[in-house]
């Protein structure tokens, strides 16, 4: 780490070894930019989910200052 700015997965591989449970599914950047392209063309995008109002616990009362 001391000797290079970028570490990417294989100076890891190689430090750590292998995965213990296979190797890690690889996306190429390219495939990545041409589906999120594809996606905006066809106006495909996740729905928003509504968001629910944070929940106030009775614990968030507590008094934390000291006595």
């Amino acid at each position: 780490l001391l000797e290079r700015e970028v570490v990417n997965y294989d100076d890891i591989e190689a430090l750590l070894g292998p995965p213990p449970f296979g190797p890690k599914k690889m996306i190429a950047p390219q495939s990545w930019v041409e589906a999120e392209r594809d996606k905006q063309d066809t106006g495909e995008d996740e729905p928003r989910r509504p968001q629910r109002p944070l929940r106030k616990d009775k614990d968030d009362d507590i008094n934390l200052s000291p006595a």
